[in-house]
């Protein structure tokens, strides 16, 4: 068992087909196995190996290289038990040449399950994520050639890079969704894939207590590994596990498995207001006006609690068959207290974020307001006021006016083109000072439809020294109209 070194790492793709064959056929001759009936070369080096399997596909090409250099071939006879069911995990194994055949108890029927693998097969996965005692015994069943992972090496390489841990993620999400696999999460039985996006996956699941379902959103396993991340976390459930509001999307329940973190949410229905505007087009003046007053209320109530979201953009926004708005994926959002710290990492999206979130300077509710601004022009154009490269854009979030609404499409209104270049004012102090002015902002300035109102017209009569009088019934007659919501115009 020799630890493959980096200078073995070189493609070999370049020998000679004759060489090649004479090795195929030589481990033809003394393992018994046919590699030509598998996808996998077994004269590959060991990252192309790699990256033809399931849970290594989607690494990058560093992190290939970087569990290449871990790996130890090792090689099994016909019965060899290389696993043994109860015993303490230390490695994985990835099955490149031969069959064996894993052996698990089912403890419902005291039954025995047995499932055979082939090459490019993985097993002892979980040992990786939990380090808990084997769950079954696996046999070859014939001559077996396999890539071994051990834990411990693993576990020093993510303490130094965090970011290898992505090989666990990749693991638990290929267990996850497949066939015979982990299917449950806690007390949540899982029933599929909603999704997945740069930062998590998204599972359907059943809420045994309250019988519905529910969506899970994993956490991917590298985060863990930074400074604070884990107190951040149980702090962010905690919180938002409080805020209740009709156009927020709740969180029910938190669960720690599988080396990570799942956070347990109301299972929305509908589409992001992004989905939406390219499935139904573009939403009129009118109903941008509706949306944005909904996600406002929803930001008035985070920042009530001291959450700044940070994120504010369409995809982020559900919108179901009955136009109800919930807002989504506090996953960056600030936590009361954070606004005192120095931020480390500039995190947001390029075409919504506001100045200040770029600079790297204080962020408040304000920021909030700068994006919803920009989301209100996108809702209603259908594209962002400012185009080009990252840089192009970040320098026209900081230094360039935003155009209107109404300079892009036809259809808007004075009051919503006034609405986004107020929002997306470049000094905050000149923004909406918070959401509820911006739900107080469309309230004032709501146009009543022609086609809905009654116009009655009073007439005075009076004389040249009466006009105290009719302006002091001027006034009752507007302060008893106000009272019941008429407007009245002298």
């Amino acid at each position: 068992m020799d630890y493959i070194m980096a200078e073995n790492l070189l493609d070999q793709d370049q020998q000679k087909q004759s060489a090649k064959d004479a090795h195929v056929s030589s481990l033809k001759s003394s393992t018994g196995i046919s590699f030509e009936q598998s996808y996998i070369d077994p004269e590959k080096t060991s990252s192309d190996l790699l990256k033809h399997i399931n849970a290594f596909r989607d690494l990058s090409r560093e992190s290939l290289l970087a569990y290449s250099r871990l790996i130890v071939r090792v090689h099994f006879a016909p019965g060899d038990t290389i696993i043994r069911e109860g015993d303490e995990g230390d490695s994985m194994f990835i099955l490149i040449g031969g069959v064996v055949r894993v052996q698990a108890s089912n403890q419902e029927d005291d039954q025995e399950k047995s499932v055979k693998l082939k090459p490019g097969g993985i097993f002892g996965e979980m040992t990786l994520l939990t380090g808990s005692p084997r769950s079954a015994n696996v046999i070859a069943d014939t001559e077996c050639v396999c890539l071994k992972l051990k834990k411990v090496d693993v576990d020093n390489l993510i303490s130094d890079e965090p970011k290898f841990a992505s090989l666990l993620t990749s693991i638990l999400s290929e267990r996850l969704n497949s066939h015979g696999g982990i299917k449950q999460v806690g007390k949540y039985r899982l029933m599929g894939e909603l999704g997945r996006g740069a930062m998590s996956v998204v599972y359907e699941a059943w809420h045994p207590t309250l019988s519905c379902p529910v969506a899970i959103k994993m956490l991917p396993h590298e985060y863990l590994h930074y400074p604070d991340y884990k107190e951040k976390f149980h702090k962010e459930g905690t919180i938002l596990a409080k805020l209740r509001h009709p156009n927020i999307a709740n969180v029910i329940d938190t669960e720690e498995a599988y080396g990570t973190y799942f956070i347990i949410m109301e299972k929305l229905k509908g589409k992001t207001l992004e989905e939406y505007s390219r499935k139904n087009g573009l939403p009129d003046v009118d109903q941008c006006v509706s949306i944005i007053i909904n996600v406002a209320k929803a930001i008035s109530e985070a920042h009530r609690h001291g959450i700044i979201h940070r994120d504010l953009k369409l995809s982020n926004v559900m919108i179901d068959e009955n136009n109800e708005i919930k807002l989504t994926d506090f996953g960056i959002a600030l936590l009361p207290g954070d606004q005192l710290k120095k931020i480390e990492n500039i995190e947001g999206t390029p075409n919504y974020m506001a100045p200040e979130q770029i600079l790297n300077q204080t962020i408040d509710a304000r920021t909030d307001i700068y994006a919803l601004g920009m989301m209100g022009y996108k809702l209603f154009t259908g594209k962002s006021p400012f185009t080009g490269n990252l840089k192009d854009i970040l320098d026209s979030q900081v230094h360039q006016k935003s155009p209107t609404p109404g300079s892009t499409r036809s259809g808007s209104t004075p009051v919503f083109d006034q609405f986004v270049l107020k929002a997306t004012e470049k000094d905050p102090n000149n923004r909406f000072q918070t959401a509820q002015e911006v739900i107080d902002f469309f309230d004032r300035t709501a146009e009543v439809k022609v086609e809905n109102i009654n116009v009655s017209t009073i007439s005075f009569v009076y004389g040249d020294g009466e006009i105290l009088k009719v302006a002091k019934l001027v006034d009752m007659i507007s302060e008893t109209c106000k009272k019941h919501d008429i407007k009245a115009i002298f």
